[in-house]
């Protein structure tokens, strides 16, 4: 499936795409975001977006007439592999109000095209559950690969996470190619993004 396709989707639909940083959210925005965080993960996921997410993450908004039906964000995420410190997009908060109507396949179709206009991949981490929704929308999926990932937690102590699987699109960067090469870990700075 091509990136361009879906968007004909968005336009057949008559559906409309906000793409905004963090620090320009509005209130409204960050409502609609923590209300969908809450209904599908529980009051803990409330989130404080000046605390828990950086300035520059881009929040992705696909409208149906006017109302948010799906969302999802990339956070610029510092990791460090094989001694050298690089950026790559985090994938965050992917939820669909209105499932099975193909709205978080044209959310993430957006989100690949900002993987191919930055040249960055982008990585996010799900359950067993959501592995073929994501494999569905143009992401590539690898098995218990948060194994791969560990925590470098504030007093510098390692975490290690055993439960989640990567859904990812491939930059210009090539950082998957190369992680798949080694058995390296990647150290990150967020836990759970």
């Amino acid at each position: 499936m091509s990136v361009k396709h879906t968007k004909n989707n968005l336009i057949q639909k008559n559906l409309s795409v906000e793409i905004i940083k963090n620090k320009d959210l509005t209130n409204k925005h960050k409502m609609i975001i923590n209300h969908a965080r809450v209904s599908h993960w529980g009051e803990a996921q409330r989130k404080d977006f000046s605390k828990d997410y950086e300035p520059n993450t881009l929040w992705f908004f696909i409208k149906n007439k006017g109302n948010v039906v799906s969302l999802g964000g990339i956070r610029p995420i510092k990791v460090r592999y094989l001694g050298k410190n690089l950026h790559i997009g985090g994938i965050c908060s992917t939820i669909s109000m209105e499932k099975r109507k193909g709205y978080g396949k044209i959310m993430i179709s957006y989100m690949i095209d900002y993987s191919l206009k930055t040249g960055k991949t982008i990585i996010g981490f799900t359950g067993e559950k959501n592995l073929k929704i994501f494999e569905k929308t143009g992401l590539r999926v690898k098995k218990d690969f948060i194994r791969r990932f560990v925590w470098t937690k504030p007093n510098g102590e390692p975490f290690y996470d055993n439960d989640g699987h990567g859904v990812y699109y491939e930059g210009k960067d090539r950082f998957i190619t190369k992680l798949l090469k080694t058995k390296n870990y990647v150290y990150i700075n967020v836990i759970h993004w």
